[in-house]
């Protein structure tokens, strides 16, 4: 079996799901009356998710997608670029670890944090809960996300040296790398850095398209779990 193959079915896994983030944020929330400028107010986007529950429980679910066609794709860009960018693949294997445990960390706890939080409303007419939850969920996911830009960073970087994915793919990858890792600072102090992350998620899906297209024309011979039986 080729890593290749998994990693290019990953990548366009990852490039659907970050466009149906687009349409989360840009359509269906705003659609249902939240705007990028009421993340400012903890208890407005609370009391948002208690009334909206499945919506965000679909969108938490994301971050699992995320988490594991991060994993996917870390692994095998460590693999394509160790033997001639040894401490890149390092790097993008390590950042690779680390975006997926935090993204698979953040679903998980959008996911309970969100049923808990309606129960507690229920019982309590309280959201503090709520609040707590959103507020843990949203800053590990930002971490990821910035974790997952100096992953894709150092992808193209690699990629630029080895001549890997072409200049275009490489030149996205470079813009996610630098709008993933700028949004986690300017978010944290105002709702209007997520548009950052927002420009970042739609390179990021050129970038991961490219990517899966190079992975399905190239041999990349060195790229299998175990060797061809002859």
């Amino acid at each position: 079996m080729s890593i290749r193959k998994i990693a290019a079915q990953a990548a366009l896994l990852l490039s659907i799901f970050l466009a149906g983030t687009v349409v989360i944020w840009m359509w269906v929330m705003p659609h249902f009356g939240l705007q990028m400028s009421d993340w400012n107010d903890p208890s407005k986007t609370a009391k948002f998710l208690i009334d909206h529950k499945s919506v965000f429980t679909f969108y938490f679910f994301f971050d699992w997608v995320f988490g594991i066609t991060t994993f996917v794709l870390a692994a095998a860009f460590t693999q394509r670029f160790s033997r001639r960018q040894p401490w890149l693949g390092i790097v993008i294997g390590g950042w690779g670890v680390i975006s997926a445990a935090l993204f698979l960390a953040a679903g998980t706890i959008g996911i309970l944090g969100t049923q808990a939080a309606v129960h507690d409303y229920v019982l309590h007419a309280n959201l503090a809960y709520a609040m707590t939850a959103q507020q843990l969920q949203f800053g590990i996911e930002s971490c990821a996300v910035a974790a997952a830009g100096v992953l894709t960073f150092c992808a193209a970087l690699a990629s630029s040296r080895t001549k890997a994915f072409g200049k275009t793919v490489n030149f996205f990858g470079y813009l996610t790398g630098i709008f993933y890792v700028a949004a986690l600072p300017l978010s944290a102090m105002n709702s209007q850095g997520g548009y950052l992350s927002l420009v970042g998620v739609l390179a990021a899906i050129v970038f991961n398209i490219g990517v899966a297209a190079s992975f399905m024309k190239q041999p990349h011979t060195e790229l299998t779990l175990a060797p061809q039986a002859s």
